[in-house]
């Protein structure tokens, strides 16, 4: 029913408007700084960040950017598409960061990439996360 495969030449290119938006800032224009999880980036639309190429979505974290500690992505198909029943896939390559912080347990610290779904009705006053549900597919 819906579907991108992210087609794209050898050029940096942005993502389909018509299946996907922007969510940018750092969450505090919805009363939300750091999304609600203590997130220290700043989302942007920039192609330093989010962007396809080569035929793939590249989404990237930059330190010392644009005036903030750190900038990314985030995309969602909010307000594009929904639906009640069928399947959800995703191929999904994570490329982490080689250095750690010190006394890091398990790897490098500060990348959380993931790939989930809400239910449509999450920005509802009424219900509104998490009674509107959540399934991550993906989450490292």
């Amino acid at each position: 029913v819906w579907g991108d495969e992210f087609d794209s030449a050898a050029i940096k290119l942005k993502v389909d408007s018509s299946k996907w938006k922007y969510e940018l800032g750092d969450g505090c224009d919805r009363g939300l700084c750091g999304w609600g999880n203590g997130e220290r980036e700043f989302y942007t639309d920039s192609l330093q960040n989010v962007f396809m190429q080569d035929g793939l979505l590249n989404i990237q974290l930059l330190k010392n950017d644009a005036n903030h500690a750190y900038t990314s992505g985030r995309i969602s198909t909010m307000g594009k598409f929904q639906f009640t029943y069928g399947r959800v896939s995703g191929r999904i390559r994570m490329n982490m960061p080689t250095s750690s912080a010190p006394g890091a347990k398990d790897g490098p610290v500060g990348v959380w990439g993931a790939f989930w779904m809400l239910g449509f009705d999450v920005n509802d006053p009424y219900i509104g996360w998490p009674n509107s549900g959540e399934q991550d597919i993906m989450e490292n």
